[in-house]
């Protein structure tokens, strides 16, 4: 009887181990999954960032361009708007912008968007000042995930 006992206790044990190794195995996939969304907004802020902040005379349509590739909704409504004018000012005015971001976090995730906070530097030549300027900027990011990719929705300057 004291075998059969200690039969039925090791075989619960056993089982007990094995479903608590399974719902890690389970729940650490989920984890990978959202690890790997959170990385995606991250990036896509962290690359939106760096790019309205880095522009040159030389390849200004290029340089809005690529940032509006990446861009949906009212965001890119509104900058694409002002697209052609803002290129026409980098190249006149012959600036070289080079942005550097510093740090992003996530402000707030949502079911299908995320809200993130930038800060970066951009260092600015021009043709009216011989020499660099350094301004720091903070910025919201809104990033939407939409068709299969994340997409820069919304992007505002926070003191």
């Amino acid at each position: 009887m004291a075998s059969v006992v200690s039969s039925l206790l090791i075989a619960l044990v056993v089982a007990g181990l094995v479903a608590a190794l399974a719902t890690l195995l389970v729940a650490g996939r989920g984890d990978s999954a959202e690890d790997a969304r959170r990385a995606a907004f991250i990036d896509t802020a962290r690359q939106s960032v760096q790019d309205l902040t880095t522009l040159r005379s030389d390849s200004a349509r290029a340089d809005i361009d690529r940032l509006l590739a990446a861009s949906t909704g009212e965001f890119r409504a509104t900058f694409g708007g002002r697209a052609d004018s803002l290129a026409k000012a980098v190249e006149s005015g012959q600036v070289d912008a080079e942005g550097k971001v510093e740090a992003v976090g996530i402000e707030q995730v949502g079911e299908d968007q995320a809200v993130l906070l930038v800060a970066a530097n951009q260092t600015i030549t021009n043709s009216d000042n011989a020499e660099s300027e350094v301004r720091t900027y903070r910025f919201r990011v809104t990033v939407v995930e939409e068709d299969g990719r994340t997409a820069v929705s919304g992007m505002e300057f926070v003191n």
